[in-house]
């Protein structure tokens, strides 16, 4: 196999695991290697941890379950304020739908890569309004999605601080409200 075939099967192996198993820890090297039918040591080749083979399987689920609000984000025929709220509705509901996975995303992307998601919203908050500086709306977008990861993250905790019982699409819209993007 190639490099990106088998990289792709080692992937697509620990995807058949995730949606078989629900806890992240019962899924371990050794049963991605037997169930892949490769050795421990080639999976060590191709990614430098588990968490890094999980974090793409994760990440592979989830943009495989394509959503109207996440196609929405580019559809210039709708407000940019709307394209906004809808892709972070449409965002809400996949970190719902994909609850078990979502601490170990959230932390990843927060503690080593950065504003990813931040990234992806940055155009349309542009838009919204052009004589923003790409500071201004870098700053906007960190302040939209920051709070809500650590929301999905210490869910929890969220709520008992706020003794509410809002959904998130409500948080999400006093979120945009508050920074005048809605």
């Amino acid at each position: 196999m190639k490099y990106s075939e088998t990289r792709d099967h080692l992937v697509k192996t620990t995807m058949m695991l995730l949606k078989d198993v629900y806890e992240l820890e019962e899924i371990t090297v050794r049963k991605i290697a037997e169930e892949a039918n490769v050795s421990v040591g080639l999976i060590n080749y191709y990614f430098d941890s588990k968490d890094d083979l999980l974090l793409d399987a994760i990440n592979s689920i989830i943009h495989t379950d394509s959503r109207s609000g996440t196609n929405s984000l580019y559809n210039s025929n709708i407000d940019p304020r709307r394209r906004l709220q809808l892709f972070l509705h449409d965002l809400s509901d996949l970190l719902v739908d994909y609850r078990q996975y979502t601490n170990m995303t959230i932390k990843h992307e927060l503690i080593n890569k950065g504003f990813e998601t931040a990234s992806f919203i940055e155009s349309v908050i542009h838009e919204i309004n052009p004589e923003w500086t790409i500071d201004e709306v870098k700053y906007l977008s960190i302040q939209v999605i920051v709070p809500l990861q650590i929301i999905f993250f210490k869910e929890d905790a969220f709520y008992e601080y706020i003794k509410s019982e809002k959904t998130y699409y409500e948080i999400i819209d006093t979120i945009l409200g508050n920074l005048g993007l809605l």
